[in-house]
């Protein structure tokens, strides 16, 4: 029976973010959107270790209260502007510091809160059965199809970038998938020889509309909230990670 493969989760958790300030560590239905991440990659039990990546101190201290060993990240690789690649590479820099050796790391961003440990093991079980080097999660667009999507003029002209398909009825659609930022996967070696989380060959691994969720706006926060209080009113079904730890204090979510 082959050992499985050495694996680290990494959560990316810079401290600014302009759309929604404090996004990641702000309270999504009782903890941090943060804490999401952190719980669903403990409980998937596939990885060695669960890294949080921050520029912040305080958001470090509020990781390792949910189980995450904490990074701290420099200034270059805390802006808005800053390479995903690098942040990843640095904390596997870190990691090696303290004996780890990954084979696998997975990405997961903070802001996709309702991602579950169930999928993520699955993602990960999908990843190395079929020996893939990079493999992101997509879902289905939500609520409309990209075939459809236009750019508005500021005199409010129209402008279609999928002209023939879009004529047509929707069931004669191509099926498209949108990446989601809940769970990217990549060989270790192949991210530091490529230099990319879209590297080459790349692989999709889909993923159900609302575990894909990402939240960057207040909308986005809002819907996403409308969407799991939804489900558990409709059939008591719960989209959220269980947490078995007591919650802290951060951005309140009426903010």
């Amino acid at each position: 029976m082959n050992e499985r493969p050495r694996a680290v989760a990494l959560i990316p958790a810079r401290s600014g973010s302009g759309r929604l300030p404090d996004k990641n560590i702000r309270t999504f239905l009782g903890h941090p959107m943060l804490a999401y991440a952190i719980t669903a990659a403990r409980n998937a039990g596939v990885f060695e270790a669960v890294v949080l990546s921050s520029d912040s101190e305080s958001y470090l201290r509020i990781g390792a209260h949910y189980g995450a060993e904490g990074i701290l990240r420099p200034p270059e690789l805390a802006t808005s502007t800053s390479d995903l690649v690098g942040v990843a590479l640095h904390a596997l820099d870190q990691v090696a510091t303290r004996g780890e050796d990954p084979e696998i790391l997975c990405l997961m961003m903070p802001c996709c809160p309702l991602r579950q440990s169930n999928e993520v093991r699955r993602h990960f079980e999908v990843f190395c059965s079929k020996g893939h080097a990079f493999q992101l999660s997509v879902m289905d667009y939500a609520f409309s199809y990209p075939q459809w999507a236009m750019e508005l003029a500021t005199d409010g002209a129209m402008k279609r970038h999928w002209i023939d398909e879009a004529l047509g009825p929707s069931q004669d659609l191509h099926k498209l998938y949108a990446p989601s930022g809940a769970i990217w996967l990549v060989r270790v070696d192949e991210l530091r020889k490529q230099r990319a989380f879209y590297g080459r060959p790349l692989y999709g691994e889909p993923i159900p509309m609302p575990q894909g969720i990402d939240i960057d706006t207040p909308e986005d926060f809002q819907m996403a909230q409308a969407l799991a209080l939804g489900y558990l009113e409709l059939d008591g079904r719960s989209l959220l990670e269980p947490i078995d730890r007591a919650s802290v204090s951060t951005v309140d979510e009426r903010t």
